[in-house]
């Protein structure tokens, strides 16, 4: 799916020839996050598919096994958007575990004392609900000493609890389903009604957000 929003520019110039100037800019589509399995070490973990994450050769190497369900879709960069929280994993090498924490969720500090290092960025979620998105909650066994990351009702709770696992607790709120690439498309229209001609490429189109979208073009 792609949705392109188009703003014209028109630029009043000296000469006598019309010229369309345009520049597109992409924003990428959300990652999906897959579980993973580990029964060597029993031990979960959530991953998003993603070059800044462990591969899934690496994953698999190290004993995991992916379900083939995405479990929810995240940004793996920055928008800026209202109530944006990035997610981090911890590892505890006493439990062999790691376990997601939202940022400000628990402070580092703390997190330091129960003995966890190696905090790592995983991904970008919301701190509240909304349109199109889904609990990501974390969960704790105590047998295994292992946390599990899921989706609201991507096991249900009764069932979760029936295997020991306890304090449900919400680390964010996701994407329940992948967003299509979306692009802005900016157009400049050059008028010259007199005088010497000037091309569309003589000014420079820009837009600043969460990606520089700049360039002469011109056709």
């Amino acid at each position: 799916m792609l949705m392109i929003l188009m703003i014209l520019v028109p630029l009043l110039v000296a000469g006598s020839v019309t010229r369309i100037q345009t520049a597109d800019a992409a924003t990428i589509a959300t990652t999906p996050v897959y579980r993973w399995w580990s029964s060597s070490v029993r031990d979960w973990r959530s991953v998003a598919d993603h070059p800044s994450q462990p591969t899934s050769a690496q994953l698999t190497a190290a004993g995991y096994t992916r379900f083939a369900t995405p479990q929810f879709y995240v940004s793996m960069n920055s928008s800026g958007a209202a109530g944006e929280v990035a997610v981090y994993r911890w590892w505890h090498a006493s439990d062999g575990d790691w376990v997601d924490i939202a940022d400000g969720q628990i402070s580092d500090s703390r997190m330091a004392s129960y003995g966890y290092t190696q905090k790592t960025l995983q991904f970008y979620a919301f701190s509240q609900t909304g349109t199109g998105r889904v609990a990501v909650n974390r969960w704790w066994n105590t047998a295994d000493r292992d946390w599990i990351t899921l989706r609201q009702d991507e096991i249900p709770d009764a069932s979760l609890i029936a295997w020991g696992y306890t304090q449900k607790t919400v680390v964010a709120y996701a994407n329940s389903s992948p967003t299509p690439t979306a692009f802005l498309r900016l157009v400049k229209s050059v008028v010259n009604t007199s005088g010497t001609p000037a091309p569309a490429s003589s000014w420079t189109l820009s837009a600043t957000g969460p990606e520089t979208l700049s360039g002469a073009g011109g056709v």
